[in-house]
């Protein structure tokens, strides 16, 4: 059937002040720069109550912070505290409603969704020290909140706010790599892992190995990526010397994917090699090279 978004910006810029929502429907989406924080703060539909996001996407990292909030009567007036407590964010949205029939009880779970679903995405870092407990909900509550979730989830990724997208199953013309690690600090330790690339995303397949214990610069960015994923079940511990990822993860790019398996910064275009096909065990590079190399002009009908 479709969905109609209206996506009003009011200084024509997608990471200042931005309102939008499903037409003909009560849930409304604020998002704003944190030097635009006055806007949203004005804004009617912040001063409900619903949930809300803090994000830092100013850094250049693979997984960025997030935090996930609700208030039971104001988003505006918990989003004021928030400017003065937490320094770590640059952006933020709120996701509130216009129905009279939507309760505290109903953010609370929102918050609670969300909260799983950011880590089940493992696409961001959720800065939240602690997870609200179960709520339960009705049949008429719960129809709400879906409708809600669906709304969000839909609306979130036009906000650039897209760390809640799915991480894309693999397709039959996907290209697949593997590497096969034997890291020279581990006697007789083999690592394998096997990846595919999908929709412009770099994604390590679940039941892929990684080095356990990070080993390159301790002061390299890639080492809080590795341990962040340690910390979040992304990776659980397989032996003394291994872990395992419990979940397909999706990367930008092949190089961290490659740093976190090996447990250092590493080149992952030069490492991942082909799996199959009349490119196997090329590199990535060269599979890249590939795919934009001028056509024959005797080859062509």
């Amino acid at each position: 059937m479709g969905s109609t978004v209206e996506l009003f910006l009011p200084d024509d810029n997608l990471y200042g002040f931005a309102k939008a929502h499903v037409k003909g429907q009560s849930t409304y989406l604020l998002s704003a720069a944190r030097g635009q924080l006055r806007q949203l703060l004005l804004a009617e539909e912040a001063n409900r109550r619903g949930i809300y996001f803090l994000v830092d996407t100013d850094q250049e990292q693979e997984r960025f912070p997030v935090y996930v909030g609700q208030s039971g009567e104001s988003v505006a007036e918990r989003l004021k505290q928030h400017d003065k407590s937490k320094e770590f964010w640059t952006r933020c949205c709120s996701v509130t409603s216009n129905s009279p029939d939507f309760t505290s009880h109903h953010a609370k779970h929102l918050e609670q969704f969300f909260i799983a679903k950011v880590k089940d995405t493992g696409r961001a870092e959720l800065t939240n020290k602690t997870s609200p407990a179960p709520t339960g909900l009705s049949e008429g509550d719960i129809h709400h909140i879906d409708a809600m979730i669906f709304q969000a989830k839909l609306i979130l990724p036009m906000l650039r706010f897209d760390f809640l997208r799915e991480v894309p199953e693999p397709k039959a013309q996907d290209m697949r790599f593997q590497i096969k690690y034997r890291p020279q600090h581990l006697q007789g330790v083999t690592i394998e892992a096997t990846a595919y690339e999908t929709d412009d995303e770099f994604v390590v397949t679940k039941g892929s190995q990684a080095i356990r214990v990070w080993h390159g610069q301790h002061d390299h960015h890639y080492k809080k990526l590795h341990a962040g994923l340690l910390a979040d079940g992304i990776l659980k511990p397989l032996d003394e010397h291994r872990a395992v990822f419990t979940r397909n993860m999706s990367f930008t790019k092949p190089s961290p994917a490659m740093a976190v398996i090996k447990g250092r910064p590493a080149t992952g275009p030069k490492d991942w090699k082909v799996a199959s096909g009349p490119l196997k065990g090329s590199s990535y590079e060269e599979w890249l090279k590939s795919k934009t190399a001028p056509i024959d002009p005797d080859l062509t009908p």
